[in-house]
């Protein structure tokens, strides 16, 4: 039996697959690990995942991301909304009340389900999967989730696994497989103990959701004592406190907002992106941000700070807390 499993980001996927013992990280043609989670549409052609970054910045409105989102969420819901505004790409209401994608196919309007641009995306997966092993498609897989989704927002992927041809065995959510992930090899080597417990905390920031939860381990065994969540804070937040600030800096001297453009916020978050990850209280305490035309063919250059990206963050920094707090309380440790 061909299984694979699938880390389902709001921006990359990750493939794994047992294999010798242990568990092996499918590369794509590109030799990456990460395959990033978007659709472009581009005449009768459908670019995913490499193949899709290249023509995204290009085609941004004909690009779908953040898809993860959306999927299983009703069209009206405030939160969904908000998510919307932030998107480069047209969304509208199904007949179900559900998100519905729109993009150009064939140079006309094709409206998709999230759980249609999540199968393929999946789709996608399967054949990176296949192309490491001597072309055979994997019939199997097994999904991650975030712990707050509800069922239906569970049940809306199980029906992108069934559109993208795969049998899903399990969603798991997200903090019980980085558990699992960190507790298997210990276990294996005899690290917990037989009847004792062991509270380990883990702290997932992803890109658009915060998880922290508290697992207790023992020789063979694992149980999440607590989970606790801040959905609407992430990486990207991080990168638009930088945006923001560049993007004031910008306004003033040229009069012109690289927020108000689709093109330009693309441009900016991306490159903001970069001097977050620079960043480092380890030794970098300051990076460079030089944006190629950024707005109205004018670039941005200039410096960012350690102590200036920490003044921008800190009220996200102060939402760190709570769900930390939550979780402590919760498993009662």
């Amino acid at each position: 039996m061909s299984v694979i499993g699938v880390d389902f980001g709001n921006v990359d996927c990750v493939i794994g697959q047992a294999k010798r013992g242990g568990i092996d990280i499918i590369l794509n043609e590109n030799s990456n690990r990460k395959n990033p989670n978007m659709v472009c549409v581009q005449g009768k052609q459908r670019f995913i995942g490499e193949a899709a970054i290249s023509m995204a910045r290009m085609h941004y409105k004909n690009t779908a991301t953040d898809i993860k989102r959306l999927i299983g969420r009703k069209f009206k819901h405030p939160e969904v909304q908000q998510e919307i505004a932030q998107l480069a790409y047209k969304c509208v209401e199904l007949a179900s009340g559900d998100v519905g994608v729109v993009l150009n196919y064939n140079d006309e309007p094709v409206t998709f389900s999230c759980e249609q641009v999540v199968a393929m995306i999946l789709n996608k997966m399967q054949s990176i999967a296949a192309a490491a092993n001597e072309g055979v498609n994997p019939a199997y897989c097994v999904l991650s989730c975030p712990g707050f989704y509800t069922d239906v927002q569970r049940r809306a992927l199980l029906n992108a696994t069934k559109i993208a041809g795969l049998n899903c065995l399990r969603l798991i959510n997200e903090h019980t497989a980085i558990a699992l992930a960190y507790g298997i090899y210990k276990s294996a080597r005899n690290l917990f103990h037989e009847s004792e417990p062991q509270y380990v905390m883990f702290i997932d920031l992803g890109h658009a959701s915060y998880t922290v939860s508290i697992v207790a381990f023992v020789q063979g065994r694992l149980t999440v004592k607590s989970a606790a969540f801040d959905r609407f804070l992430g990486g990207r937040d991080f990168d638009m406190a930088i945006a923001q600030d560049v993007a004031a800096k910008f306004a003033e001297k040229y009069k012109t907002n690289p927020l108000e453009n689709p093109k330009s916020l693309i441009k900016l978050l991306s490159a903001c992106e970069k001097a977050k990850k620079n960043l480092s209280p380890y030794g970098v305490s300051a990076t460079h941000l030089n944006i190629e035309c950024l707005a109205d063919d004018r670039d941005y250059n200039s410096q960012v700070k350690l102590e200036e990206f920490e003044e921008l963050i800190a009220p996200l920094l102060q939402r760190l807390d709570g769900p930390i707090e939550r979780a402590l309380a919760d498993a009662g440790v």
